[in-house]
């Protein structure tokens, strides 16, 4: 997994005494031992695995298993954005279009594309 991510966290918490786990400095030298066959397995983001690894084209990989998105003490209630604290007609513009979508039903598609 990449260092210093949320995987690193929890797969160091819950699978360091039964694994060999190598951490990376980026994705890309992940994917890099991942195509050499110096690794048999990556922990991601679901988007990023899916369009640099599944989506690929250069081997045939595959997803496994269900997301994994618990413990909260890991991976958080959720999604965040942070805006710079000076940026308040921003955040305020930025709240109204995501109410908006929320109420047509856009979110839901965009989420379901790319998150589920």
């Amino acid at each position: 997994m990449q260092r210093g991510t949320l995987q690193d966290n929890f797969v160091t918490d819950i699978f360091l005494r039964i694994s060999n786990i190598n951490r990376y400095s980026t994705v890309d030298d992940l994917v890099l031992d991942m195509h050499a066959g110096r690794i048999d397995v990556a922990f991601l983001d679901y988007p990023v695995g899916k369009i640099t690894l599944v989506d690929s084209g250069v081997n045939d990989y595959k997803l496994v298993g269900d997301m994994i998105t618990e413990p909260e003490e890991y991976f958080g209630e959720g999604f965040g954005i942070a805006f710079r604290s000076r940026d308040n007609s921003l955040v305020n513009d930025f709240n109204e279009a995501l109410m908006t979508i929320k109420s047509n039903g856009v979110y839901d598609a965009i989420y379901e594309r790319y998150f589920k």
